[in-house]
């Protein structure tokens, strides 16, 4: 009779532990399926950063050597009534394809002051045309996300240096580029 007892207390505590790993187990498999979610339904944030007339091609016809034209534009985070959810980061890139030698400059502007922003010029050459790209993505531009319409006011100089004055430059087109380059920050 003495031998039975241990047997019995064995098989009992083999039982109780092989109900509750079935138990624990069954709970784990549970809750690992039961927190799904579907991403591709549920919008989290919404990304807004125009600028005016998205790309925004500069024309300057009919320029001539010692003239000076301003062109203004304005990035902002409002389309179609909403507005950006997210922080953004964003930057300028002047695109320009003229063989006239030019000089740009860009401007931030607020009411009457206006901040020279720096441009970084590089070239790359594409057979016979030399593409000159300014851009500012050394500084970029920060804009939060807010309830309410945000614009900055951005101005573009160009000039056309009265001692580069050559024939070889008549009737050369020139236009200007303006790309907005923007990331989640």
């Amino acid at each position: 009779m003495n031998r039975l007892r241990p047997r019995r207390s064995r098989l009992w505590l083999m039982a109780i532990l092989t109900i509750t790993l079935f138990i624990y187990t069954f709970n784990v498999s549970l809750s690992r399926y039961s927190a799904s979610i579907n991403a591709n339904q549920d919008v989290i944030a919404v990304p807004i950063l125009t600028l005016t007339n998205n790309n925004l091609n500069v024309s300057v016809d009919n320029m001539l050597p010692g003239d000076t034209r301003e062109y203004q534009f304005e990035v902002n985070n409002e389309q179609d009534g909403k507005y950006n959810e997210v922080s953004l980061t964003y930057y300028f890139n002047l695109v320009s394809t003229t063989k006239v030698p030019l000089t740009l400059e860009l401007y931030s502007v607020d009411g009457e002051e206006e901040k020279q922003i720096d441009l970084e010029q590089t070239a790359t050459t594409n057979g016979e045309d030399t593409i000159k790209t300014y851009n500012t993505s050394k500084a970029p531009e920060q804009m939060n996300y807010g309830t309410t319409e945000i614009s900055r006011h951005y101005k573009i100089k160009i000039k056309w240096d009265e001692k580069d004055n050559s024939y070889t430059y008549a009737g050369q087109p020139i236009s200007i580029k303006v790309e907005l380059k923007g990331t989640q920050a």
